[in-house]
């Protein structure tokens, strides 16, 4: 039993039990130089319907906010069709409304044992029965009391309102059918309509524009492109040999832009500028060299209405790297 408890303990404190982080005031930093600024969102706008443009007041290089409407495909047919649709869903819901249907608050039209032609119809059919199983009754106590003319021509009657009965179901079922067609037509043509207001599906700058006002334009061409910049990627690579995943993802970084033999105006903005970010990804590759990438998402800041980091610049990054503290 002893000599159990000591071999547990001895796998547990030995080189394979887990590694824990050492504390914060532990921490060194690791500076990666030629780190690149790539988007996180680079959005390409494309046409959801083909037709004219007729807005497209959009140009290269400004800022636009999210759902802004940023081009319009000519509606001249879809208005059209929207109005004969308007007009037969209204023709269709006026027809159910003589077969006794009402439409309730959503636009749903009453089920069949609500209608009142139904109703009425199956109401004469129960009475109808009902005289001509009292006959049957009568004569079956005193026979020939009600004379077989009188008993035919309540059967005649039962049976007539028992088809009115079947035809006034059928009729709702018709109009109501009518009506829920007619009702998802007008919603086609809605959507339609919807489909040609192209607008932006993130805040961003716009960064090229492929198409102009008045040009024709096909379903899925693309009309604009969209970066976001409020929030970029700097991405750059660790040796594999020397720091481990653990030590690097969901560290914080600090980047900044090297200023040596930069401009006066680009030192004076840059020299002292931190953008704080921390590392969202950590590559599960590692290349020829020995390096694996890393990638952190940065808050981009502005300066006199500009963004400051922009993609494709070369950056510094400085990660605080937690190192892993091993059992002695």
């Amino acid at each position: 039993m002893h000599a159990s408890l000591l071999i547990v303990a001895l796998v547990l404190s030995g080189p394979l039990a887990p590694q824990q982080p050492a504390d914060d005031a532990d921490a060194v930093s690791e500076e990666l130089r030629n780190c690149i600024v790539t988007a996180m969102d680079d959005v390409m706008v494309s046409a959801n319907e083909l037709g004219l443009l007729r807005l497209l007041d959009i140009r290269e290089g400004v800022t636009i906010e999210k759902d802004q409407l940023l081009a319009q495909i000519d509606e001249s047919d879809a208005l059209l069709r929207k109005e004969a649709a308007e007009a037969q869903l209204a023709a269709a819901q006026e027809d159910a409304e003589l077969n006794g249907i009402d439409d309730d608050k959503d636009g749903e039209v009453d089920n069949a044992s609500e209608s009142v032609n139904v109703r009425a119809a199956e109401a004469s059919r129960l009475v109808a029965e009902a005289e001509v199983t009292a006959s049957y009754a009568i004569n079956k106590r005193s026979q020939g009391a009600v004379p077989d003319n009188e008993i035919r021509r309540q059967e005649l009657n039962a049976e007539r309102a028992a088809l009115q009965s079947e035809v006034a179901v059928h009729n709702h079922a018709v109009s109501t059918q009518t009506v829920n067609v007619r009702q998802a037509e007008l919603d086609a043509v809605l959507n339609e309509l919807e489909r040609r207001q192209i607008k932006s599906p993130l805040a961003g700058v716009v960064a090229e524009r492929f198409k102009d006002q008045g040009e024709w334009i096909g379903q899925g061409e693309p009309i604009l492109r969209i970066i976001r910049m409020d929030r970029l990627y700097v991405e750059g690579f660790l040796s594999a040999t020397e720091f481990l995943p653990q030590q690097v993802f969901n560290q914080t970084v600090r980047v900044s832009l090297d200023v040596s033999g930069a401009g006066a105006a680009v030192k004076r903005v840059f020299g002292n500028r931190l953008f704080l970010g921390r590392i969202v990804y950590v590559s599960p590759e590692v290349d020829a060299k020995g390096d694996y990438q890393v990638r952190a998402e940065v808050e981009n800041q502005q300066y006199a209405g500009h963004w400051l980091l922009r993609p494709g610049m070369s950056t510094q990054m400085n990660i605080e790297l937690l190192p892993l503290a091993f059992p002695e």
